[in-house]
C-alpha cells in the first residue's frame, strides 16, 4: 500500500496536480452551475466544463476515495477516503478528519457546510463525524430506539449517504441500503419518510439528493432508477435501460431543474435542464468512478 496518507490540506497547482489531465476545464465567472466533476476510487478528478484544482491520483492512499464535495463558490473541493482521510484542494480548507482514528465501519461519504467552514463524514454504520463549524445532531447509533422503533430491525444495514438540509431547520437525512420495498430513513427532526413499495429499484440505493423542505429530494438506485420524493420533480432516469456498470451517484443543477447520473465506468446521463459535457465512458480508468458533483 505504500506510505500512509492521512487527512490534510493539499492546495491546487503543481503540488496537487493529477496524474491525468483535466477534461474540458472551464467555468462561468458568476459561480453558477456549469459542469460537473467525476471522482474515482484512486482519487482522480475528471473535470467537465469545470475547473480542475488537483486530486489524490498518483499519491499513496491508506484507503480508497469514496466521495467528494465542492466549496460553496466551486473554487475548490474535498475528497474523502474510506478511512476518514480528508483532502482539500483549491480554496477548500482542511478542518480535520477521522484518518488514523478507530472506526467501527468505513466512511462512505461527506457533506460540506453551506458556508464552507466545515463538513461531516458519515460511516456505513450511521456514525456521523463533524468538523469545523459543522453542527453535530447525532448519528444512527445515538437515536434512542424507543423514539424511532421502526429503526430497530435496520441496525445491521449499511448507510450509503448523508445529505444535509437547511441548517436553520436541522434535519439529517440518511439513505440506507435497504433494497426493495423499504424506507428512506431520516432524523434530526425525528421524521421518517417512506417510498411506496413497488417504486423502488431492483437493487441497492446508491444516493440521495435532498431539496429544500422536509421530505423533498431524489433517490438513486444502482440500476439508474430515480425516484422523486415529496415535491421534487421527476426528470427521467436510466431505470429499465441497460447500463455497462452500476450507477454510483447523481448531482443536481443549480436551479434543481435537472440532474446528472454517473456510472462506475464514468458514463454520465443528463436529465431535465442538465447539459451533457462529456464523460469518462469508454476511456481507460485506473479505478472505477465513485461519485459525481456539480461544479
Amino acid at each position: 500500500m505504500g506510505a500512509v496518507v492521512l487527512g490534510g490540506c493539499l492546495a491546487g497547482g503543481p503540488a496537487g496536480a493529477a496524474a491525468k489531465p483535466a477534461v474540458l476545464a472551464s467555468s462561468a465567472s458568476d459561480g453558477s452551475t456549469t459542469g460537473y466533476w467525476e471522482v474515482s476510487a484512486d482519487g482522480e478528478v475528471y473535470a467537465f466544463n469545470a475547473p480542475f484544482y488537483g486530486s489524490m491520483a498518483g499519491r499513496p492512499l491508506n484507503a480508497p476515495i469514496v466521495g467528494m464535495d465542492p466549496t460553496p463558490d466551486r473554487h475548490g473541493y474535498w475528497e474523502v477516503a474510506a478511512d476518514g482521510g480528508m483532502f482539500a484542494f483549491g480554496d477548500a480548507r482542511f478542518y480535520g478528519s477521522m484518518a488514523g482514528r478507530p472506526l467501527n465501519a468505513p466512511i462512505v461519504g461527506m457533506e460540506a457546510m453551506p458556508d464552507g467552514g466545515g463538513y461531516v463524514e458519515v460511516a456505513a454504520d450511521g456514525g456521523v463525524f463533524a468538523f469545523g463549524d459543522a453542527p453535530f445532531y447525532g448519528s444512527y447509533y445515538t437515536i434512542p430506539t424507543q423514539e424511532l422503533p421502526l429503526l430497530n430491525p435496520l441496525r445491521e444495514i449499511p448507510v450509503v449517504g448523508i445529505p444535509l438540509a437547511d441548517l436553520l431547520q436541522p434535519d439529517l437525512e440518511v439513505l440506507v441500503n435497504l433494497g426493495y420495498g423499504n424506507p428512506v430513513v431520516g432524523w434530526g427532526t425525528g421524521t421518517v419518510a417512506f417510498i411506496e413499495a413497488g417504486r423502488l429499484p431492483d437493487g441497492p440505493f446508491v444516493g440521495l439528493l435532498q431539496l429544500p423542505g422536509a421530505g423533498n429530494g431524489w433517490v438513486l438506485g444502482a440500476n439508474g432508477g430515480v425516484f422523486a420524493l415529496g415535491d421534487a420533480q421527476f426528470y427521467g432516469s436510466m431505470g429499465g435501460s441497460r447500463l455497462n456498470q452500476p450507477a454510483v451517484g447523481m448531482a443536481a443543477t443549480a436551479d434543481d431543474g435537472g440532474y446528472w447520473i454517473a456510472g462506475a465506468d464514468g458514463g454520465v446521463f443528463a436529465f431535465g435542464d442538465a447539459p451533457f459535457y462529456g464523460s469518462m465512458a469508454g476511456q481507460p480508468l485506473d479505478q472505477p468512478i465513485v461519485g459525481i458533483k456539480a461544479a
